[in-house]
């Protein structure tokens, strides 16, 4: 006699599990095991709830992070590019000569008798630069008419439009607005057989390039400011340049330049402005050999060449931030410390120092105070080490 097959279990349904002491729901058993699964379902659902909504917490926390993370990564972007300031430097800066403790500052005194041993009859520091340059004369001049080191207070020659004993008005391009472009001064030295005889402050006279000036009598440290802006500017630089031929021969050339390239690059596109640099500071460099050359017999001047600042970036006004940034500063020294050391240039780093005390500048490009009262040390410090500039290469 056939029989009937017998059905196959019923499959296993979600609702026929109990959750959280709800029913049994094995199989088989419909009923009111099926019914107290379902009541065990509702309460898995309103457990799960919870579950739910930190899980959807957590995505949002998430998605923020990493918008927060993209902005941060775009802004960073051109500090920490391979081709500008990495991370790494931004480390080892730590580790960096100047962002140790410096060396004592030197006192009036000191430095006098520094500046003594320069080896001409009357000895001449010419600074021809920036305003950068133009500030570290003044930082000089202050600490000569002191008696201590650290002098607090800022001379007026780093305005811009400071003109005390002018020695001459210029309009530059490309603003032409008027502005001072020399300054001429001269302090007496302590004679070499009496090089303890005491600094007297305020011995910095301004006697400016007059013919008239009347004859020295005693040894004198002749410091002297030119302007100079763009780091290739025919008009002003081969007039001046032809003074290292035709005339008198500085013992110290002090040069800095950059800024102003960095900040009215070609056609205003700064992306330009590094190839820009470059092709000027090839002629200028050119230009400075053929002057030395043209005079071996009278000797060369020692050059220092001060580096490109850094610039505070958050301090500037808006329309200069798209053209200067301590990124790009970073750049343009990178570029020109190797070709000026190969010209025999001696490169000192002003750059480090603003770079780790941004808010010391009072508008994003000049450090007046201790940043460049630590620059003028600097200066000193290379003039007093005595080390020769090497020679440039034949």
């Amino acid at each position: 006699v056939a029989r009937p097959m017998p059905s196959a279990p019923a499959p296993r349904r979600r609702d026929d599990v109990g959750v959280g002491g709800g029913g049994q729901g094995q199989r088989g058993q419909r009923g009111s095991g099926s019914a107290a699964g379902l009541a065990g379902a509702s309460v898995a659902a309103t457990s799960a709830a919870p579950t739910t909504r930190r899980s959807s917490r957590e995505l949002v926390l998430c998605v923020a992070v990493f918008i927060v993370s993209s902005v941060a990564l775009v802004t960073l972007a051109p500090i920490l590019s391979p081709g500008s300031l990495a991370l790494s430097k931004l480390v080892q800066l730590k580790e960096h000569p100047f962002a140790r403790k410096t060396a004592a500052p030197l006192s009036a005194t000191q430095a006098l008798g520094c500046l003594a041993d320069l080896p001409s009859a009357q000895p001449w520091l010419a600074v021809y630069g920036d305003s950068l340059a133009r500030g570290i004369l003044f930082d000089l001049i202050t600490l000569l008419n002191n008696t201590e080191a650290e002098a607090v207070a800022v001379h007026p020659g780093h305005s811009a439009n400071f003109s005390d004993g002018c020695t001459i008005m210029e309009a530059r391009p490309p603003t032409n607005r008027p502005k001072c472009g020399g300054f001429d001064f001269g302090v007496p030295l302590p004679r070499s057989d009496d090089m303890s005889a005491p600094h007297v402050p305020g011995s910095v006279v301004n006697h400016g390039m007059s013919s008239s000036r009347p004859r020295l009598l005693h040894r004198q440290l002749h410091l002297s400011y030119r302007l100079k802006t763009f780091t290739w500017e025919p008009a002003f630089d081969e007039p001046w340049l032809r003074t290292l031929v035709g005339g008198p021969v500085p013992d110290v050339v002090l040069t800095s330049f950059g800024i102003w390239d960095m900040q009215y690059p070609p056609g205003g596109r700064p992306e330009d402005g590094l190839s820009g640099f470059n092709a000027s500071l090839l002629r200028f460099v050119g230009a400075l050999r053929d002057a030395w050359g043209e005079g071996p017999s009278r000797g060369r001047p020692r050059v220092l060449w001060l580096t490109v600042t850094a610039v505070s970036d958050r301090k500037l006004p808006p329309w200069k931030r798209p053209l200067l940034s301590a990124a790009r500063a970073h750049e343009y020294n990178e570029l020109a410390a190797p070709v000026l050391r190969a010209a025999g240039v001696e490169v000192v780093d002003t750059y480090t120092s603003g770079l780790l005390h941004p808010d010391e500048s009072k508008d994003g490009v000049h450090f007046p105070g201790k940043v460049g009262r630590l620059h003028a040390q600097l200066v000193l410090r290379a003039l007093c080490s005595g080390k020769p500039a090497p020679s440039p290469p034949v």
